[in-house]
């Protein structure tokens, strides 16, 4: 399955508790970017992991992340996970559609791209903002 950028997946992580007591537990994280060097089934997607998620796999962002996955640099320090097409899934929510300001880079949910690019409200009429 392919996942787009702000697609929202959960996950099924394994939790052990004793010798053969295994349970799972549904985490959700968010596709913020993927690796453009393999294709197919090896595609690897970098997720967001909130900062109330615990998944044992889970690592600090970092500059190398920002550059090798094309992410938004909001994320460096943050927690993050890699995700396969063999990674467990038990649900993709799909982005939102929508489209960020071209000034304030703020997300409207549901806006229409305009010819040179989206402006919010708030910037149209304060273009000192």
């Amino acid at each position: 399955m392919r996942y787009d950028r702000g697609d929202e997946v959960i996950l099924k992580v394994e939790d052990s508790f004793g010798h053969t007591d295994t349970t799972y537990r549904e985490v959700k994280v968010m596709v913020i970017g993927y690796s453009t060097d393999t294709e197919g089934s090896d595609l690897e997607y970098l997720c967001y992991v909130p900062p109330y998620s615990v998944i044992s796999s889970s690592f600090t962002l970092r500059e190398w992340h920002a550059k090798r996955f094309g992410i938004d640099q909001k994320f460096i320090g943050d927690q993050g996970c890699y995700i396969t097409n063999r990674t467990p899934i038990a649900k993709k929510l799909p982005a939102t559609p929508g489209e960020k300001c071209r000034r304030c880079r703020e997300f409207t949910a549901y806006a229409l791209p305009v010819n040179g690019g989206y402006f919010c409200r708030a910037c149209k009429e304060n273009p000192y903002r």
